[in-house]
């Protein structure tokens, strides 16, 4: 895996790290355990799964895969 520096010049347009700048690291590198357990909890909450793509900076994929690892189901209310 490259090393990008933030010092490093510009990606050229069209080069895969100038789609996607974050691909070759994992999410739970970037968010930590803590991170991974916080967006579970927002998912079990009743949050979608669209909407922690978007508020955690991450593609929809990326997170429902991490959600189905870990086994994350959403809490169904009770009814009576």
């Amino acid at each position: 895996m490259a090393t990008v520096w933030l010092d490093s010049p510009a990606p050229r347009p069209g080069s895969p790290r100038a789609l996607r700048p974050r691909a070759q690291q994992s999410i739970r590198i970037l968010l930590g355990e803590a991170g991974i357990a916080r967006m579970i909890e927002d998912y079990r909450n009743g949050a979608e799964a669209k909407e922690l793509a978007s508020c955690y900076g991450f593609g929809l994929t990326t997170v429902k895969r991490v959600l189905r690892e870990e086994g994350a189901r959403k809490r169904r209310p009770r009814t009576r």
